[in-house]
């Protein structure tokens, strides 16, 4: 019963994103049931699996002796150093861009898709530090307040992510 309902949760969720990505771009009707279903499941399967298995070969390959002998060349270890930075945000805007394409009932190219996933993840990435600040500072009330604050953050947390998301899928849009 558990797993049934975490699945109708995640399709529901999805089938939300993708309202309102219709209305964004001006969608008028969703998907069917059938190609809505196995379109999702591909999303809630393949798009993590992705995710964590680009932040799994970037950190393994920092670790990796032969990265170390070969970041020991000064130029080129900057450059690899610099990329290793830079990684988690372009994963971050790549899974915006994937979500602008694969989730609109339309034809999104890439360009555009990868102009709001830029906007999109550099604007969330930027919101996160932000917020894990502000969180990490709010500790420093009394205890009783400090976990009111921190559900409170959390909440308008969720809430600026779907509007980065959603402003994300705006440039998208515009650019198109």
């Amino acid at each position: 019963l558990g797993i049934a309902l975490l699945f109708y949760t995640a399709l529901s969720l999805l089938q939300k994103i993708e309202e309102a990505f219709n209305q964004i771009w001006d969608v008028p009707h969703a998907r069917g049931l059938g190609r809505r279903f196995s379109e999702y499941l591909s999303v809630l399967l393949v798009g993590p699996v992705l995710l964590f298995a680009g932040l799994g070969v970037v950190t393994s390959a920092l670790s990796n002796e032969w990265f170390q002998q070969l970041a020991a060349i000064e130029p080129l270890g900057a450059l690899l150093l610099g990329l290793g930075r830079v990684m988690p945000y372009l994963l971050i805007c790549l899974a915006f861009a994937f979500l602008y394409v694969f989730l609109t009932n339309t034809q999104v190219r890439l360009i555009p898709a990868l102009a709001g996933g830029i906007f999109a993840g550099v604007l969330w990435y930027a919101t996160g530090l932000i917020f894990a600040r502000f969180v990490a500072n709010s500790s420093g009330y009394s205890a009783i307040y400090s976990g009111f604050a921190a559900v409170v953050l959390f909440v308008i947390w969720v809430n600026a992510g779907w509007l980065i998301i959603l402003v994300g899928a705006q440039v998208a849009c515009y650019w198109q």
